[in-house]
């Protein structure tokens, strides 16, 4: 048992020196695929299911690098029950953060338009040098 918790403690200990070391270099943007302006009723979340042709987990943090990026997404269902899949490109700036919507002409109709709802430089990043 006391092996465990000294070997536990090590692996705890020395995740957090990489972490230490990686924050410096810490360069990606976010995508996230939520309303940050919750005022607006026109708009609706997305789910975020490819960039670049790679599948994303759901739920989970969507980090990319900086450039002009594929992103495939699954919107919010419409009057016919559906949800439509739309593929379309952005243009990811240098630690950047951005809230991604989707809007509909109307309520029933289940084609919609990718937007940024939102976007704002992410805390604690460093660009790569060169960038």
């Amino acid at each position: 048992m006391h092996i465990q918790r000294t070997l536990m403690t090590l692996a705890l200990a020395v995740s957090g020196v990489l972490l230490a070391g990686c924050a410096g270099s810490f360069h990606y943007s976010e995508l996230k695929g939520e309303r940050f302006n919750r005022t607006n009723i026109d708009t609706s979340s997305v789910t975020i299911t490819q960039v670049d042709g790679r599948s994303i987990p759901m739920w989970s943090r969507v980090w990319v690098e900086p450039g002009l990026r594929q992103i495939t997404v699954v919107g919010p269902t419409g009057g016919a029950g559906r949800s439509d899949r739309l593929s379309t490109e952005l243009q990811v700036g240098v630690c950047m953060r951005y809230w991604l919507v989707a809007v509909r002409s109307n309520r029933l109709n289940s084609d919609f338009e990718l937007v940024v709802d939102h976007q704002e430089p992410m805390p604690g990043c460093t660009p790569r040098p060169g960038a």
